[in-house]
């Protein structure tokens, strides 16, 4: 007797599609959420890296010193256009070419912050396989930005936790030419002379 309902019992179909169920919707769920997740991530990338270039650009096609007013604005812009981070942090820096030294040489760097302030540092300062080669006295501009981004949920739970983005930071530095002028100078607003 007993038998009989055990081969009834892995005859019968019924029932299946919910236990099918049960296995495929945790699995959909997790992947429509990473989806959706992995792909602000990727839009928070492009977002800092297209601000990044459009105010080098933007400050590669300066005429006038820059001022800390400038700076101000700058900050401004780029909060507006990275609206992942309420603090991003960028730094100006103009580097220029002496041949009498053969190096690299900073020769003034600011961001929205005094402290960063390095005037007439000899190199190494940058990364110098990343920049051009100048000649002597070419000047280019560096504009870096940081901009922290986090997931507004993590796509981790069960067997896939750990596996969400955590905290991840869009370091991105663009390195351009002055358009307009042989080099951007630095003018501190208070009747000091400029810095170039």
């Amino acid at each position: 007797m007993f038998a009989r309902y055990l081969k009834a019992f892995r005859k019968d179909e019924s029932g299946t599609l919910s236990i099918e169920l049960l296995i495929a919707v945790p699995m959909l769920t997790w992947a429509l959420i990473s989806v959706i997740v992995y792909f602000d991530a990727f839009r928070a990338q492009y977002y800092s890296e297209r601000a990044n270039e459009t105010i080098a650009d933007m400050i590669s096609r300066e005429e006038n010193a820059i001022t800390p007013d400038f700076l101000d604005g700058v900050d401004g812009v780029l909060r507006n256009l990275t609206t992942i981070d309420s603090t991003p942090e960028f730094r100006i820096t103009i580097v220029g070419y002496t041949l009498v030294d053969d190096a690299y040489r900073i020769i003034w760097s600011r961001g929205q912050d005094a402290a960063i302030d390095v005037d007439n540092v000899i190199t190494p300062i940058v990364d110098v396989s990343s920049l051009p080669q100048l000649v002597d006295g070419e000047h280019v501009i560096l504009f870096t930005t940081r901009v922290e981004y986090t997931a507004s949920i993590d796509p981790g739970f069960g067997f896939f936790s750990g596996t969400g983005l955590g905290a991840t930071v869009f370091d991105r530095t663009t390195v351009v030419a002055p358009r307009n002028v042989v080099l951007v100078c630095w003018d501190e607003d208070d009747g000091s002379p400029l810095v170039c």
